[in-house]
């Protein structure tokens, strides 16, 4: 690992300590690209994901699971919307 030398808004690089849980600034500037790239593919998963639903490819799962929360005793979803306000 090389070392860099870059100027940081310290307000910032406080809030991220504080939300990466560091100890120190080395930990937080070396925990923040691996925080950023994990965002990046939780991202495109989630996009991944939306355009499956989009195809439909849920809809078989999603009808199964109804059918085993109503053999299981759970209340159908139809009575959970009448329930909403």
């Amino acid at each position: 690992m090389g070392v860099t030398k870059i100027d940081v808004d310290d307000g910032e690089a406080a809030r991220e300590m504080r939300n990466l849980g560091a100890a120190i600034a080395e930990e937080s500037m070396n925990a923040a690209p691996h925080e950023v790239n994990a965002l990046r593919r939780r991202s495109a998963a989630l996009e991944r994901m939306a355009e499956r639903y989009e195809r439909g490819e849920f809809d078989a799962a999603v009808a199964a699971w109804g059918r085993r929360k109503t053999c299981l005793g759970f209340a159908p979803l139809e009575q959970h919307e009448q329930d909403r306000p």
